[in-house]
């Protein structure tokens, strides 16, 4: 993104992520939470997080003393392998003394964080709730972006920080939703895929109907989705918001 001569259009939708972490050092000292953890994906994306925010923490004396890698949960690798990994690494986040965790939730994050402590959590019987931490989290989480995960309980988050973009509503959206047919004859297949999955349900002649499944009225209403699932608002760049 920083040569101009290849990207000489490109436009910034986002603020940089460089402000964010600024962000929640502040955070951390003004809670005087200098004893943390951090949570991020096993792959290229956690450890750049690390580089570049490890070297911040130093600088505020703000100690790391565990850095917990998430497997992520892929096609190739399945569940039950990603739980024999993710078991020694759930029993430290219950024996660890540190209570704040910073989380780079990225979607591949935040998909496989939220199977397998639920899981491990199922398995073990062991509530989700023991965990009690703080989990603060960058600006891209998402718990709801993925249908087959509708279902999975999420209390062991519930308030958690997450630092997100400044957003305004989008003129004229709202109404554009209203008028939007996913069963039209002039409509397009991934409008009436989407609905299935954003609704939990499909259409009486989809080819992949099962017999208890929820029937799509196409008089779903978009706005009723929750915010994490279908955003409507448009962000506005370089800002930041607890």
């Amino acid at each position: 993104m920083n040569i101009k001569t290849q990207l000489p259009s490109f436009y910034r939708m986002v603020p940089k992520e460089e402000l964010q972490r600024t962000g929640m050092v502040q955070l951390l000292l003004h809670f005087q939470w200098t004893w943390i953890g951090t949570v991020t994906g096993d792959y290229d994306l956690g450890d750049k997080f690390l580089q570049t925010f490890l070297p911040m923490l130093s600088k505020k004396h703000i100690c790391v003393s565990l850095m917990v890698k998430v497997p992520v949960l892929t096609y190739i690798v399945n569940v039950m392998e990603l739980w024999i990994i993710w078991k020694p690494l759930h029993y430290s986040l219950l024996r660890t003394t540190v209570k704040a965790f910073i989380v780079n939730a990225d979607h591949k994050t935040i998909s496989s964080f939220q199977v397998l402590v639920y899981m491990n959590s199922a398995l073990e019987d062991i509530p989700e709730a023991s965990l009690a931490k703080v989990w603060i989290m960058t600006a891209h989480w998402e718990f709801s972006s993925l249908s087959m995960f509708r279902g999975l309980d999420i209390s062991v988050f519930h308030g958690a920080l997450s630092f997100a973009v400044h957003s305004k509503e989008i003129m004229e959206f709202p109404k554009f939703l209203q008028f939007l047919q996913p069963d039209s004859p002039n409509g397009d297949g991934f409008l009436r895929l989407f609905w299935e999955q954003a609704f939990n349900c499909v259409f009486d002649d989809s080819i992949e109907r099962l017999g208890n499944s929820d029937i799509c009225t196409g008089e779903e209403k978009l706005e009723s989705l929750p915010g994490v699932f279908f955003e409507t608002n448009a962000p506005l760049p370089e800002k930041y918001l607890i």
